[in-house]
């Protein structure tokens, strides 16, 4: 059986149906908000993680040039210092006080 359509009902419903509706309009509106923000976050982070590799790879090359610098000063101080032995051995010195005392500095 059919009842007859309730005005008053009807009227109540419409502000909850308009809510819906408004809302449903306004989803793809706030998705594309939601993908723009989500984006912009994105390549901030992608372009400081890209600094921070490069400025790790920069030390570590400062690093190897550092310890390759003292590996060659210690081996030419080693050189030096058998020379003088060399020449202490063979009394070749030309200062007999010279090559008592070696200054390193680290």
């Amino acid at each position: 059986m059919l009842r007859p359509v309730d005005l008053q009902q009807i009227l109540t419903q419409s502000n909850s149906m308009e809510r819906v509706q408004q809302t449903q309009q306004q989803h793809p509106d706030m998705q594309q908000r939601y993908f723009s923000v989500q984006l912009s976050e994105e390549t901030k982070h992608l372009k400081e993680a890209v600094k921070n590799s490069e400025e790790t790879e920069k030390s570590k090359i400062r690093g190897e040039e550092e310890k390759e610098r003292r590996q060659k000063k210690m081996k030419s101080e080693a050189e030096g210092a058998e020379e003088m032995e060399m020449k202490q051995e063979t009394g070749d010195a030309d200062d007999p006080e010279q090559g008592g005392l070696i200054d390193i500095k680290v």
